[in-house]
């Protein structure tokens, strides 16, 4: 009886270290990659949900998107600012900042013009014609409704003196208004007024812009280069005057500008003497030049063979036109490992490999070795 019972002892034990010895070995998570985290916002006093944020853990071959398993954690957001909201899974963290923000006041309503008029020059004596006008009004910046033209009341302003017309040369500002149920609105926009050629006065200081730059981009500098100054008597004679002898002043809506930095139809005034001529330029909106620069002199650029890839050391700087305008946080970035052209997951082959950083839409690499 007893050699039986030594024997099954001897059996159950085989069983029990075959059974271990065959039990699969669960992988390790190496780090974890979010998606869909930039310019992640939230109202102030509002509870963040990471809606749309998606979460993949990294394995050494493969990574898996484990977005309903991994956990949040909750923000503060009673002050405006980035907070930072770290992601766990597995015992594996990372973290993204979402920006606390005002919330928009409720129903501001505006009053903004689509289209200007068919005519924005006139002459001295000229009645104003708003015929082409498009305005709109809207509602917490979103359009609600187009004004009937019948229903706008305008007034024309010269240097903010309400006037009752165009008397005298220069920029006039035109105010539109109407009412929208109980609340009044109203804009403003700019025309030129010029002396009629065929009723010169026996002097008159005149421009030509034909080798002149007249269409600008926003932030670019004012260049009156190519400008001709003269003045033109009743006779047709003219004098030629040097551009040094006259003083130039930009304006837009009455307001004496030094850089061009929003959008609109600008006046711009020469003086001469007390002789005045005008004429406009367009400032328009143009996208930014928009780039990655990464610092990576103090990031890993040397690994071993499974080795897992870490962004610590790098230094990432969004910028546009040259100009920097954020410091780039590299968990708020998309990054991909390219082995002569090819994506893989990991450092799973020897070689150099392209590290390509990818952050709102633009992209920017460096290089590292894998041995």
């Amino acid at each position: 009886m007893k050699r039986i019972c030594s024997i099954l002892i001897v059996l159950i034990l085989v069983v029990l270290t075959s059974c271990k010895t065959n039990t699969p070995k669960t992988p390790k998570v190496l780090s974890l990659e979010l998606k869909n985290t930039e310019n992640a916002k939230v109202y102030q006093n509002d509870l963040y949900v990471p809606n749309g944020v998606v979460v993949y853990a990294v394995y050494e071959k493969q990574k898996i998107d484990v977005t309903k398993d991994a956990t949040f954690s909750t923000i503060n957001t009673e002050s405006i600012g980035f907070k930072e909201v770290i992601v766990e899974y597995q015992e594996v963290s990372t973290s993204y900042l979402v920006e606390v923000v005002t919330p928009p006041p409720a129903n501001t309503l505006s009053l903004v013009i689509r289209n200007n008029p068919y005519k924005t020059e006139y002459y001295v004596g000229e009645e104003l014609d708003p015929a082409g006008l498009l305005v709109v009004v809207m509602k917490n910046g979103q359009d609600e409704a187009m004004v009937d033209l019948f229903s706008l009341k305008f007034s024309i302003r010269y240097f903010g003196t309400l006037v009752a017309g165009f008397t005298s040369i220069g920029p006039y500002e035109i105010v539109i208004s109407t009412e929208y149920g109980e609340t009044s609105l109203s804009t403003s926009l700019y025309v030129n007024v010029s002396q009629d050629p065929a009723k010169l006065p026996k002097e008159m200081l005149r421009v030509n812009t034909a080798h002149t730059k007249m269409d600008y981009y926003i932030n670019e500098t004012f260049d009156s280069a190519g400008l001709e100054v003269y003045i033109e008597d009743e006779r047709d004679i003219t004098t030629s005057i040097p551009l040094e002898y006259c003083t130039i002043t930009v304006t837009l809506n009455g307001v004496e500008k030094t850089i061009l930095d929003v959008e609109g139809m600008y006046s711009v005034s020469v003086d001469f003497r007390g002789m005045k001529a005008y004429y406009s330029i367009q400032v328009i909106y143009r996208e930014p030049v928009r780039r990655l620069i990464i610092d990576y002199k103090e990031a890993v650029i040397e690994y071993k063979m499974h080795e897992a890839y870490t962004s610590a050391g790098l230094f990432i700087q969004y910028v546009e036109d040259d100009v920097v305008k954020a410091i780039v946080n590299p968990a708020n970035c998309q990054i991909k490992f390219l082995l002569e052209g090819v994506e893989h997951i990991s450092f799973d082959m020897p070689g150099t490999y392209q590290i390509v950083i990818e952050y709102e839409g633009i992209l920017e690499s460096y290089y590292v070795s894998v041995i």
